[in-house]
């Protein structure tokens, strides 16, 4: 494990993240963050659902998922965390025992609409942090407090996370359980498994009851799902410029480009090369 370094933590306010954030088109971050909405809200889809993030919210954006953020309040405060993922990984290992790592690999969501005095303590917490990494000073001491600052704040969305997790999985109906599952199935196989029939399979259910439960408790069935999976992962791939979108109907396993294009244009209205000359 390498060396830990000051650049493995930073702290971004508002007027610097919008900067930053990519906004109306999915994507995947090179890195994790954590962030905190103190004021106003943040429209996000992540796990194939939309979310709206209103104020007292802590998120965690997870670099093994893909997001679209689609709108942001133009008089949000906020403030992001963003780890190095060695430093992410070294941070949980200080503090297995408390199941830190809950917080970076949530099994519901991982944005937890949290109490006032939480808030507080994360927010104070983080602006601290802020002003010991903005310091000119070095030294043995500087990184210590640093390091340890760092660790307050996980420790405190350890404990926000074991509480609110557990909330979150005992609301959950049957149905919700049982979509939870499918979407997280989805997001590993959609690349080569498209059948509802390999879901279905998979959760020892009918194709039919899977299809039916999607419905009712997401407004889509499970053949729709998988198919936005696949079609976010396309708009990803070609808004890189080093793909051509004969590679991104290969990397998708389509039988062609031609394949491919067809399935793109039903979902879209549009061309693959329609979308990517955004770009």
């Amino acid at each position: 494990m390498k060396k830990q370094t000051l650049k493995d933590i930073q702290i971004h306010t508002e007027k610097e993240i919008m900067q930053l954030l990519v906004i109306g088109r999915p994507y995947r971050p090179n890195t994790s963050s954590i962030l905190l909405i103190k004021e106003g809200y943040l429209e996000v889809s992540y796990n194939l659902t939309h979310y709206k993030l209103t104020p007292l919210t802590v998120f965690h954006v997870n670099s093994m998922l893909i997001y679209e953020f689609k709108r942001v309040d133009p008089k949000i405060q906020m403030r992001v965390i963003t780890l190095d993922p060695n430093f992410e990984s070294f941070s949980a290992i200080k503090i297995r025992r408390y199941e830190s790592r809950s917080f970076f690999i949530s099994t519901i969501q991982n944005h937890y609409l949290v109490a006032p005095l939480e808030f507080k303590e994360l927010w104070s917490t983080s602006e601290i942090l802020r002003g010991r990494l903005a310091s000119t000073e070095n030294g043995i001491v500087k990184k210590e407090l640093i390091h340890h600052l760092f660790l307050s704040i996980i420790y405190l969305l350890a404990d926000i996370s074991e509480k609110y997790n557990q909330i979150k999985t005992n609301e959950l109906s049957r149905s919700d359980y049982l979509l939870l599952n499918f979407t997280k199935l989805v997001t590993v196989h959609f690349r080569t498994e498209r059948a509802v029939s390999f879901y279905a399979s998979q959760l020892s259910i009918s194709p039919k009851h899977l299809s039916e439960t999607s419905k009712s408790s997401s407004g889509f069935t499970a053949g729709e799902i998988i198919n936005q999976a696949i079609l976010i992962e396309a708009k990803i791939l070609l808004a890189n410029p080093s793909f051509t979108i004969n590679q991104v109907a290969r990397e998708l396993n389509f039988s062609d480009q031609y394949a491919f294009s067809k399935f793109f244009k039903r979902l879209t209205q549009m061309t693959p090369s329609t979308y990517k000359e955004k770009f």
